[in-house]
């Protein structure tokens, strides 16, 4: 059979033009002619019956993605003498046609596609597609700002090494598409450099890139405490930090495939304690009415508040350093790094120092722990929050800041304190909220889900 034609007809798709032929297949922009839609179709035009089953595979691989972002697959027929696969044709151009118009884009258009990315990837690894390596001639932008993506799934069981891979090669390609003239460029470079695997202690996830997306959008459309730019975007989830240990890298084509990495095992923290609403105990005896809400299981950890730091040093190449800052914070109060900070982080970033990570961040100051709380869009439990959750139930080893300010009930008629806690009734009331001890940490309200 000649299939190298146009002007034939495949079931109900009219070949149109032929786009691309190897030895084995050929590519066609086809019509639909039922519903005059025109589709792309790759048609098989090698006989071998091993080679029918393994397209088809590759067929029934890519039907079952499910996900409005990514293309999808029309029809797939697997005949002795016939073997096709219609799927959709994107509209708009693709990542790598601009880049050869040597168009840049804006850090908000960058941004927010490439949050659109690794949400279609998050949904990828959640259900254990795997895939082909992602490019930019993948990606299709429109002119109204809809992203949508080729569909890359194929045969075979999703590995981390596959999202590792894609995540270095689009921080390598998505450099070259920065304007660096625009507002908040230097956050997105400096997202692409850790993407690449730069200045970094583990390879990043999409879910670190999602968040990391998330936290440039909120800062540039005002979303967040202070307003940068009059964009609006759409708002996101907020930051939750993970990663694999990245061994090595090695060049493998046009795009960086890294080695296996081996899973640093960790102790699981204790999970969100919830707290139903309704009439609670209180640390004096009494009781007190308070509403639904979650918090923290464990204390803020080492781990989480080096993350935090990082999201500052991000922020401070555009000068937003203070972003987070809580309102009455003293123009005195120029870092949040805890006491100790130096020397603490270098040992974190030592490999096997897993545990360290999960150790309860101490030396914290009252604005410190407001500032991470902020920075998670939430806040500090207030003293009866704290020991309804954790009466007679946590086996709390530091105190704890809050957000009450009162004055002990010892003393009713003395000065007021902020209340730091542990252990429910163990509590002290410190006069200066930049107080730092070694003893001392805090954990946060958890947003509502």
């Amino acid at each position: 059979m000649d299939h190298s034609y146009a002007g034939r007809q495949l079931g109900e798709y009219h070949l149109r033009e032929l786009l691309f032929r190897s030895a084995t297949r050929c590519t066609w922009l086809a019509e639909q002619r039922s519903i005059g839609r025109l589709v792309l179709i790759d048609e098989l035009t090698d006989l071998d019956p091993q080679h029918h089953a393994d397209f088809f595979a590759q067929a029934r691989a890519k039907a079952a993605v499910d996900f409005p972002e990514i293309g999808s697959i029309y029809e797939a027929v697997n005949e002795p003498d016939l073997c096709f696969c219609a799927y959709e044709r994107l509209p708009g151009k693709t990542l790598s046609e601009l880049q050869l118009s040597g168009k840049n884009l804006q850090t908000l258009s960058l941004v927010s596609l490439l949050h659109h990315i690794a949400e279609a990837n998050l949904h990828l690894e959640a259900q254990g597609h795997a895939t082909t390596p992602l490019d930019l001639a993948d990606i299709h932008l429109e002119e109204s700002g809809v992203v949508r993506l080729k569909n890359l799934a194929t045969t075979g069981t999703r590995t981390p090494e596959q999202s590792t891979r894609d995540i270095i090669h689009l921080g390598e390609r998505f450099r070259d598409l920065v304007a660096r003239d625009w507002p908040g460029a230097n956050r997105l470079l400096t997202l692409l450099a850790w993407m690449r695997g730069e200045n970094v202690d583990y390879p990043l996830t999409w879910r670190q890139v999602c968040d990391y997306c998330e936290q440039i959008t909120s800062q540039l459309t005002g979303n967040g405490p202070k307003r940068r730019a009059s964009f609006q975007l759409p708002k996101f989830v907020l930051p939750t930090l993970a990663g694999l240990l990245l061994i090595g890298l090695a060049v493998t084509g046009w795009f960086l495939l890294p080695k296996p990495a081996p899973q640093v095992k960790r102790k699981p923290l204790p999970s969100p304690v919830e707290v139903v609403a309704g009439s609670h105990a209180t640390p004096d005896g009494s009781s007190e009415a308070l509403e639904a809400f979650r918090i923290s299981g464990h204390p803020v950890t080492n781990g989480e508040y080096l993350s935090f730091i990082k999201i500052l040093d991000f922020l401070a190449k555009d000068g937003d350093e203070k972003i987070f800052d809580h309102p009455d914070q003293p123009p005195s109060k120029t870092t949040h790094q805890p006491a100790g900070w130096a020397s603490l982080s270098l040992q974190l970033a030592k490999p096997g120092n897993a545990a360290l990570l999960d150790q309860p961040i101490i030396g914290i100051d009252w604005w410190d722990a407001a500032a991470y709380a902020n920075w998670q869009k939430t806040r500090l439990p207030t003293q009866d929050e704290w020991f309804a959750a954790f009466d007679q139930k946590n086996g709390a080893t530091i105190y704890e800041w809050t957000q009450t300010f009162a004055a002990n009930p010892a003393n009713p008629l003395g000065e007021k304190g902020w209340v730091i806690i542990r252990n429910g009734r163990s509590r002290e009331w410190l006069s200066a909220r930049s107080t730092r001890r070694t003893d001392l940490g805090f954990r946060i309200i958890l947003p509502k889900q």
